[in-house]
């Protein structure tokens, strides 16, 4: 065959590689997006900006109680309201396709509050208060979760990826 720079009898394998970024070209230039995140979630944001006043309050308060005021019985109430209001959140959260940054969030923000009702329960079984040393690493901690929440959700609001 004139002019045909192919050898006879040889055929050409296609790479997986190639097809992929073919694809990948078109889907490109058909304008498809993939949606990688959920959206912005204007109940997740309130909901968690209430659990952080909640908290952070119960926390100033704890500091400047002295026995009996800052025995946990004396809190159990709000420990219970905190359990349902996380929960509240985690259904939320858990009812949203793409969201498991969020959900992990939620769920690391449950586990640390249960640990610091288990602090308290403790401190009060030895009839006393626990210190601010005992309080602030836990504030500190709470205000990270919070956070991490909330920078997440605002990033969506906006658009942008989440750190890995």
């Amino acid at each position: 065959m004139k002019g045909d720079s192919r050898r006879p009898g040889l055929v050409r394998a296609r790479s997986p590689v190639g097809l992929g970024v073919a694809f990948m070209f078109l889907v490109a230039l058909t304008g498809c997006t993939v949606t990688l995140l959920s959206a912005y979630d204007a109940g997740t944001d309130q909901m968690t900006t209430a659990l952080q006043r909640s908290v952070a309050g119960h926390l100033e308060t704890l500091a400047e109680q002295q026995a009996p005021a800052c025995y946990y019985e004396n809190y159990r109430a709000f420990y219970v309201q905190q359990h349902v209001d996380v929960g509240a959140l985690a259904l939320r959260v858990n009812a949203i396709p793409k969201n498991q940054p969020t959900i992990a969030q939620v769920s690391d923000l449950k586990m640390a509050l249960t640990r610091f009702e288990t602090a308290h329960k403790l401190a009060s079984a030895r009839n006393r208060c626990l210190t601010v040393g005992e309080i602030q690493p836990d504030a500190t901690g709470f205000d990270v979760y919070f956070r991490a929440i909330l920078t997440l959700e605002i990033g969506k609001q906006r658009g942008m990826k989440p750190a890995s």
